[in-house]
């Protein structure tokens, strides 16, 4: 089995087991608890971006909360992503060196600030230049 069909074929358990394993389960039903907790009572959508969406676990979760955009790398989980509601996926093959210029009220990043090299400049990119002010 080369590289790739080994990705693919890791990327399909993952995907298959996102909503019924009880590691994901118990992430989502903190994730919904915590982002409702914040979410401000007017009632309006969030704009939300989601770093690293891998295989859309969250997307679920984020979509009732707002819109969802992503970024992923791994294109063979674009399809997957767009099946679950994400709006946009970004071109960002080099976060947190290139980001996108809209702004959003969340930005989200599950199981990736520990793989960016440069995690402090990740996150002063997100608070100066994805988040909105009150976001």
């Amino acid at each position: 089995m080369n590289f790739m069909n080994t990705n693919q074929a890791i990327y399909q358990l993952a995907e298959n087991r996102q909503f019924s394993d009880w590691w994901f389960s118990m992430r989502q039903a903190v994730t919904k608890k915590c982002l409702l907790a914040c979410k401000p009572k007017d009632h309006r959508k969030w704009e939300i971006l989601d770093i690293g969406a891998g295989y859309g676990s969250n997307v679920p979760v984020l979509s009732l909360l707002g819109s969802v955009d992503g970024i992923e790398p791994q294109k063979l989980m674009h399809e997957n992503l767009k099946k679950l509601g994400v709006k946009r996926i970004l071109e960002c093959d080099n976060f947190p060196l290139t980001f996108p210029t809209a702004r959003y009220d969340c930005v989200t990043l599950f199981d990736v600030l520990e793989h960016i090299e440069n995690d402090k400049e990740a996150l002063k990119v997100i608070h100066n230049n994805l988040l909105n002010p009150i976001g």
